[in-house]
């Protein structure tokens, strides 16, 4: 099994979001829109590590971006600014082949994982993250009511008093709000701010 080093230009961006949605652990931080909204934000560029059948169909992959830190050294994370971000595998035995071949290009790598378990040789587990979810099915009072009183319920009820609107919309009306919120927090906090290209991502 050869492993490529590619980008998104070498790969296609239909092609590459074709094989994502198809795949069971595929999610919106594998998506190029996603990969290229990092990028322009912050001057990343993405590769790919990817396993290809007969026909050139992509069987496997990883995306993943290398970074240089002074107190981290050079690492290569998949994905940086993501929640997380699967390997996406058919099988258990095609990780180990690309996890070589980024120790090999690079040397030490994180991966942010949601489903994907151990153990793999050459990783180990960093428990002190944790992801959560909340299924915004139930009707809004129903959901405000599970929320933490003081941590949450608190917040929102200060915002509300500061002026802040909950409005129903289209998708690009709802992510132009939260755009809108991000980048004050960002320069706030004195953090790069994120460009209107996330509202495209969907």
């Amino acid at each position: 099994m050869t492993v490529k080093i590619l980008t998104i230009k070498d790969i296609g961006p239909d092609k590459w979001d074709a094989f994502v949605r198809s795949h069971p652990d595929g999610s919106l931080y594998h998506l190029s829109s996603w990969h290229r909204t990092i990028e322009e934000s912050y001057g990343y560029q993405t590769l790919y590590y990817v396993v290809t059948g007969g026909n050139g169909e992509i069987r496997a992959a990883v995306p993943a971006v290398n970074l240089k830190n002074l107190f981290l050294g050079r690492r290569t994370v998949s994905y940086p600014f993501s929640d997380y971000c699967d390997p996406l595998v058919t099988s258990r035995d095609e990780f180990p082949e690309i996890l070589e071949s980024i120790s090999a290009s690079r040397g030490n790598a994180e991966f942010r994982t949601r489903n994907f378990r151990g153990p793999v040789e050459g990783l180990r587990a960093d428990s002190s993250f944790s992801n959560y979810s909340i299924n915004l099915e139930d009707d809004p009072e129903t959901l405000y009511s599970r929320l933490h009183k003081s941590c949450v319920q608190r917040r929102i009820r200060k915002s509300e008093k500061e002026g802040v609107e909950i409005r129903k919309g289209t998708r690009l009306r709802i992510s132009g709000c939260s755009i809108s919120s991000t980048w004050k927090q960002g320069g706030d906090r004195g953090c790069p701010l994120s460009p209107i290209g996330f509202s495209g991502i969907y």
